[in-house]
């Protein structure tokens, strides 16, 4: 097969400012080098082949071609690209050669394999290589991951919009020949090496595990092998042989006096964890030479009838009347049925395709094994809020709920669960253990990895657990009995299940680990605490508080229920900044230390930033009553959760940034080329996110001027940011002063429709009346275009009409420009509408509209074509882009 006759691969001259790239690291410092270029609204656009048995090869050949005008770029910046090496074994035409890099096979739920994420007429491929043998995929942590999606259902169209590379750290060698010091690996060797990474050994290497198992101080028959990687030896001062490192996960090897009965009575997630040991093997035998023990960490996280749930939490309806307290949980049980319980349907059985509610047998007298949980109502059918039944109740709702809606998505569950099996075993009411609370006498949650190698036949993936404790240890209900004797059933507690906020948090440990295999990023705790605060604020009564009342700063406490002093309204003025102290220790932490470091407070940087990026999309609009608009903050939550789920899911090596993810949330945007709907209606057109994206991790610290040293403020704008001056003052208050973004930023305002809203540029005289515009970057912009559009306004419906194209020649730096109305020709409609509007569009090749056509996102406007009709679609597409302004025309 000729693969160079298979894809279209053409020139691409993308503008040095549309280009986007970064190297972090120079592997030093024990972590992977990692290079990044990202360039949404410029994509490399070719053509795949239509035959199907050709289909995989020609996405090859295109990523290829790619990385060929890649490189260029990177080395007249100076900057390094992949080695030579990568990249001849990358070429589809030449294969990999003795290099054990190569493109992974297109594959769906599988999690050695590129990705194929497929959603209604959306079609994202997350073209993955990495490290193999005689073929074989298996995780080092190194390789390329280069995201494309199709123009056009039907269409052979793909458009590539970044890129992705890890490096080894100076400590490990990317390459099998050459490896043993002094000679060749023997065939033998090496054979045994990929019976070992196969998972499927055709002869006894039982003393081969059993060295590893006995270094990492696990018990064999649990063992599995997460990562591998070679050791890169100096002839000159290492003996002779192959290093390898391997990290396995498996139950810590138990005390010698503990019995097979002891071992089957405790619960599977005692002991599990992760080890990391390194090996120096002899050419001629399975049995390493030596061996040692590098790090450990657990592989655990803390943290149909109709039945009453609590949809939302009781902190989330109090009464604003009332004084503000954290002691709300305490409140006598009769007051949750008064104000905050709601009624849902449910089924009996509390079980599906992706999770199960277990059982607690050790903790509640009713359960009488470890099996699916299924409720059976009081025969008066309550349900009192402090009980195990409730808790049980709750459990299931959460996930349901969840799940309902990543399928409502168009999401396919089983691939964000690709390295753990299913279904997701949550136990209502557990213990937490190891630890002081596997009583169950403790306020808590833990996810644990646990591999159940005797009864799954997929071994090698392990299940994850979801454990629920309390979430209170000081008021407990007891059934009292007509007569008022105590019965003998004990006293039941409330349930940290019914938290919808933590039990959010948990799911994202869930997410995290079916997707990557371990429960927690490499930068960051999670993205939980951002879930919990997004999907839970816009039905919140606390959203509806005064800006200086006594409520206002709840609404930025991420669990204002089951208390803790995490928030999401960190400010870079004290440090809580992707480039400040609060997030220092991981940027400078070794990598095998990094998964054992608990980043709770780079945790609220990033939910800080999220929820940012939520209000900037709609999370902050009220309706004409001044109140919260509901279902605009839900849309937007919507939205949010969206890309969470798509980035998350398009990951197959292991992040090690917080670039990266601001990476993939923008692939997740302009990649989503149908609407987003939801059975309220919403719809949300892609690629109008990705800016508001890359600006509220700038305004979290992100891309900082100068990122060696620590920066208490916030990042730095991309290289041309033109803007249309709006009504926005560009001001975010903060617990330590007033952060100035400036103008053309995307400080959350509420995006109502009115022609005073801080989104729209105000009120514009026909006669006299001028355009304010700028650039927010530091580069020239070239060749700025205008394309305007006059409205008229009729009910809840626009009519457009289309205005002159004006075009401008920049030769100098452009701070502020006026341009007057006047110059854009502009044909007034004989109408006797009430309202006119006037939309406008500013663009360049370096920073184009996301409405430019040349952007060739779903939400662009072609040559010919109109803006949207109705008006919260107008405003979402102004509101996220600087480039776009819509005026209210006066005489």
């Amino acid at each position: 097969m000729n693969i160079v006759t298979l894809a279209k691969c053409p020139e691409w001259s993308v503008p040095l400012n549309a280009l986007h790239i970064n190297k972090y690291g120079d592997g030093t410092d024990g972590r992977r080098i990692v290079l990044l270029a990202t360039h949404p609204a410029n994509p490399y656009v070719g053509e795949v082949a239509p035959d199907p048995d050709a289909f995989e090869y020609s996405l090859q050949w295109l990523a290829f071609c790619y990385l060929k005008i890649l490189k260029t770029e990177f080395t007249s910046r100076n900057v390094d690209f992949l080695p030579c090496t990568w990249m001849d074994a990358l070429d589809p035409s030449t294969g990999t050669g003795p290099y054990p890099i190569a493109w992974w096979s297109l594959a769906k739920g599988v999690p050695l394999a590129s990705q194929d994420l497929q959603r209604a007429d959306d079609q994202t491929i997350v073209l993955v290589a990495g490290t193999v043998d005689n073929h074989l995929p298996y995780h080092s942590g190194f390789g390329v991951r280069v995201v494309m999606h199709r123009l056009k259902k039907g269409e052979q169209s793909f458009a590539i919009t970044s890129m992705t590379a890890h490096l080894p750290s100076l400590e490990y060698s990317d390459v099998i020949s050459g490896l043993a010091v002094g000679h060749q690996p023997t065939d033998v060797e090496l054979a045994q090496i990929r019976e070992f990474l196969n998972h499927k050994p055709s002869f006894d290497i039982d003393p081969f595990l059993g060295s590893i198992a006995l270094i990492a101080g696990q018990d064999q028959d649990s063992m599995t092998f997460a990562e591998v990687r070679y050791l890169r030896r100096d002839p000159e001062k290492d003996e002779p042989g192959i290093g390898m490192e391997f990290v396995t996960y498996g139950q810590k090897t138990r005390p010698l006096t503990e019995t097979d009965e002891d071992k089957q009575k405790k619960p599977p997630t005692t002991g599990f964890s992760a080890v990391v040991t390194r090996l120096i093997f002899d050419s001629d035998s399975p049995v390493p030479r030596s061996g040692q023990r590098i790090a450990e960490w657990q592989l655990y996280s803390d943290a149909t009838v109709t039945v009453p749930v609590f949809q939302q939490e009781p902190t989330s309806k109090q009464d604003l009347e009332e004084v503000p307290t954290y002691e709300y949980i305490l409140r006598p049980s009769h007051e949750f049925d008064a104000t905050v319980r709601e009624t849902v349907d449910i089924p009996v059985k509390q079980t599906s395709q992706l999770f199960e509610v277990r059982k607690c047998p050790d903790l509640v007298k009713d359960d009488i094994d470890h099996g699916p949980y299924r409720f059976v109502l009081p025969q008066d059918g309550k349900v009192h809020p402090r009980s195990d039944l409730q808790s049980a109740i709750s459990a299931y709702y959460c996930f349901d709920v969840f799940y309902k809606q990543v399928e409502a998505f168009g999401i396919f569950g089983k691939s964000l669960m690709r390295r753990a099996n299913l279904p997701v075993q949550v136990h209502y009411r557990s213990g937490i253990a190891p630890g002081r609370g596997k009583d169950g006498n403790t306020v808590n949650a833990r996810v644990a990895l646990v591999n159940e190698k005797d009864s799954n036949p997929s071994f090698g993936n392990p299940t994850v657990h979801v454990h629920l404790a309390l979430a209170n240890l000081n008021r407990w209900h007891r059934e009292v009995p007509e007569g008022g004797a105590f019965a003998h059933r004990p006293a039941q507690p409330l349930g940290f299940a019914n938290s919808k906020r933590w039990v959010l948090h948990e799911i994202a440990h869930v997410l995290i680990a079916g997707v990557l295999g371990e429960l927690e990023f490499r930068f960051a705790h999670s993205i939980g605490d951002a879930m919990a605060a997004v999907l839970c604020d816009p039905e919140s009564r606390i959203a509806q508080a005064d800006s200086n009342g006594p409520w206002a700063g709840f609404r930025y406490q991420t669990f204002p229920w089951i208390f803790t002093t995490r928030r999401h309204d960190r400010t870079v003025l004290t440090g809580w900044s992707w480039s400040g102290t609060m997030h220092r220790d991981v940027q400078n932490t070794p990598e095998l230390q990094l998964r054992g470091l608990k980043g709770y407070r780079t945790e609220q940087i990033l939910s800080t930033t999220i929820f940012r990026l939520y209000r900037a999309l709609g999370g902050d609009t009220v309706a004409d009553d001044g109140k919260p608009d509901v279902a605009r903050r839900c849309a937007a939550s919507r939205v949010v959760l969206y890309l969470i789920l798509r980035a998350i899911e398009s990951f197959v090596h292991w992040p090690l940034r917080a670039e990266e993810l601001e990476s993939a949330l923008i692939d997740a945007d302009v990649c989503l080329t149908s609407p987003l709907t939801s059975d309220v209606g919403d719809i949300w057109s892609g690629g109008q996110a990705h800016k508001v994206i890359r600006w509220a991790f700038e305004a979290q610290g992100m891309h900082p001027a100068d990122p060696v040293n620590i920066n208490y403020g916030i990042g730095g704008t991309p290289p041309v940011d033109l803007y249309i001056k709006d009504n926005r003052d560009g001001l975010e208050p903060t617990v330590a002063g007033i952060i100035d973004h400036g103008p053309g930023s995307y400080v959350p305002v509420s995006l109502h429709w009115d022609a005073d809203a801080d989104w729209t540029s105000g009120r514009l005289s026909v006669t006299d009346g001028a355009i304010i515009w700028g650039n927010r970057g530091h580069e020239d912009p070239i060749s700025v275009s205008w394309r305007p559009w006059i409205g008229v306004l009729s009910g809840n419906e626009i009519t457009w009409i289309p205005q002159p194209l004006v075009s401008q020649s920049i030769s100098q730096r452009i701070d502020v420009e006026r341009i007057s109305l006047a110059d854009f020709h502009v044909e007034i409609p004989e109408t006797e509408a009430v309202e006119l509007l006037y939309l406008c569009e500013i663009s360049c090749e370096s920073d184009r509209a996301n409405t430019d056509p040349n952007a060739m996102l779903h939400c662009a406007i072609p040559d010919s074509g109109l803006p949207p009709k109705i008006p919260h679609e107008i405003a979402d597409l102004v509101a996220t882009d600087n480039n776009l302004a819509l005026f209210w025309l006066v005489p």
